[in-house]
C-alpha cells in the first residue's frame, strides 16, 4: 500500500508512536527466519516447527524503546541494537517465560503502529525484576535484548499504513476505522 504525503496530510491524524507489538521467538522452535538481503521469495515472519509458538508482548502491558546505533571500533563499524522492554502486571507465567529467556539469544520481531516490521535475529536477553513505589503499581519486568551486527534491523514488508486506529487506503484515497469501515471519502 502507498500513501502519498498529501493524502496522509489531508486527514490530519497525528501517527501514533511506540510499538504494537514485540514478538519473541525461541531460535530452536523456527523451522526458518527471514534472512539478509530480504526477498519476496523469503518468509515475511519467521516461520515456526509444528506445535510451537512465539511469545507475544501485546501493547497494552508493553512499554518498548529501540536502540540502532552505527558504532565503530579498530575491526570495523558495526550497529549496536538494543531493545529494552518494560512489561506490566506481572504474574507467574510471564515469571517462568522470563527465567527461560535469561542469557538466551531469542529471535525479535518489532511491530509499530504503522505496521512497520523490524526483525532481529540472535538477541542476547538480559532481564530485571522491578518493584516500584505502591501509588504507581509498576510491579513489572524490565527485559533487555542486545545484538551486535554488521547491518541495521532487517525491514520487512509493512503490515497496513494506520494512523492511530485507522487504516490509510491509499488507492481509494480514504480512511478506515478498525472495523473496515469507511470514515472519510
Amino acid at each position: 500500500m502507498n500513501t502519498s504525503l498529501a493524502t496522509l496530510a489531508r486527514f490530519g491524524f497525528s501517527a501514533r508512536g511506540g510499538f504494537r507489538q514485540v514478538a519473541i521467538y525461541l531460535p530452536e522452535d523456527c523451522a526458518s527466519i527471514p534472512t539478509r538481503p530480504y526477498e519476496a521469495s523469503t518468509t515475511a515472519v519467521p516461520v515456526l516447527k509444528s506445535g510451537k509458538t512465539a511469545f507475544v508482548i501485546p501493547y497494552d502491558i508493553l512499554t518498548a524503546s529501540l536502540s540502532s546505533q552505527p558504532e565503530s571500533a579498530r575491526a570495523g563499524d558495526y550497529w549496536m541494537h538494543t531493545l529494552k522492554c518494560r512489561i506490566r502486571k506481572n504474574r507467574p507465567e510471564l515469571t517462568r517465560w522470563v527465567q527461560l529467556l535469561r542469557n538466551r539469544r531469542v529471535h525479535i520481531l518489532t511491530e509499530d503502529w504503522h505496521g512497520e516490521r523490524v526483525f532481529f535475529p540472535f538477541m542476547r536477553c538480559t532481564s530485571e525484576r522491578t518493584h516500584e513505589a505502591a501509588l504507581s503499581s509498576a510491579n513489572a519486568w524490565l527485559l533487555t535484548f542486545a545484538l551486535r551486527d554488521t547491518h541495521p534491523g532487517l525491514q520487512l514488508p509493512s503490515t497496513a499504513v494506520t494512523i492511530g486506529n485507522y487504516v490509510v487506503d491509499s488507492e481509494n484515497d480514504a480512511l478506515l476505522d478498525g472495523d473496515g469501515d469507511y470514515l472519510l471519502p
